[in-house]
């Protein structure tokens, strides 16, 4: 069983730091290895968190994804122990949403689009020969042309 009692920092500074490298390094090439086992979408939605003891931990970006994972969990078990690792006894699937919210960062946002003056003035006019509802939606379309071009 493990032991899950605090350690000092202290401790944890006199820890050989080519161990941490070493392992972040096997980490990241599991995770690269797995993400080309899954299909699509799913390889972006998640990453390898940790492997120990025969458990592999892999966080998805929410629980639709991390159902994903599960469906593809005995096909990852069997492919990574033909792979080499052979120890591998079980894949423990954990959600993470700030992994999905550094996606929806990485995302592009919209341009913002911008009325010209132009067609301000071509929706008063438009709204001249409305009816008075329609003649209303004209008229704060064309006021959102004059508030573009003041400046701030």
């Amino acid at each position: 069983m493990r032991d899950h009692r605090p350690r000092s920092t202290l401790h944890l500074l006199e820890s050989d730091p080519n161990n941490i490298a070493q392992r972040a390094v096997e980490l990241a090439k599991l995770n690269k290895l797995i993400l080309a086992l899954l299909p699509g979408e799913t390889s972006k939605a998640c990453r390898v968190a940790n492997y120990r003891d025969g458990v592999l931990v892999v966080e998805a970006g929410s629980a639709a994804w991390a159902m994903r994972l599960n469906y593809e969990r005995q096909h990852l078990l069997s492919v990574l122990r033909q792979k080499g690792l052979a120890s591998l006894t079980t894949i423990e699937v954990k959600i993470n949403p700030a992994l999905a919210a550094a996606d929806r960062e990485d995302k592009e946002t919209a341009p913002s689009r911008h009325l010209s003056q132009a067609s301000g003035e071509l929706l008063r006019a438009l709204g001249d020969n409305a009816s008075p509802k329609l003649k209303a939606r004209f008229e704060a379309l064309a006021k959102l042309a004059e508030d573009q071009k003041k400046p701030e």
